[in-house]
């Protein structure tokens, strides 16, 4: 809310929060029957050690079924579902009725995973201090992490 007329703001507009599983792929769908392609070029793509990525390609790590498939579309198809964001509270009221009918959160594939952009539109107000904080609760499935 803009100040107008000297009037000071009620609220201000709470920032959008992105937050990304640090289990880019389930160990389920790596496991998946079909999927073993994707779980040999995982195991090489999902390095740390920048030589060994730097030097790889498709054409070494890929079986010919999964050639045309990117990064991000392993990690929509294979990173945790959209009910994992369990609860999304401000103050006492369900941000869902706080959004106008938008979106409270959107997903986006990212190299860190898939995330949730939670208050995209910016809809959700806040106050300072505890009076307008958010709790936000996902399930982390630690049973479904990968090795990686």
């Amino acid at each position: 809310v803009d100040n107008v007329d000297g009037i000071i703001p009620q609220s201000i507009k709470f920032q959008t929060i992105s937050i990304c599983s640090h289990n880019k792929v389930k160990k389920s769908y790596l496991l998946k029957k079909g999927n073993e392609a994707i779980r040999k070029a995982w195991g090489a793509l999902d390095q740390y050690d920048m030589k060994l990525v730097r030097n790889l390609t498709w054409d070494n790590i890929a079986e010919r079924e999964i050639r045309d498939m990117t990064l991000q579309d392993v990690i929509v198809a294979g990173g945790p579902a959209d009910n994992r964001l369990l609860s999304c509270i401000q103050r006492t009221t369900n941000c869902f009725e706080l959004t106008k009918g938008d979106a409270v959160f959107v997903r986006e594939a990212t190299p860190a995973g898939n995330c949730w952009r939670v208050n995209p539109n910016g809809h959700i107000y806040g106050k300072s201090g505890d009076y307008g904080k958010m709790q936000l609760i996902l399930f982390a499935d630690l049973n479904d992490y990968s090795e990686r």
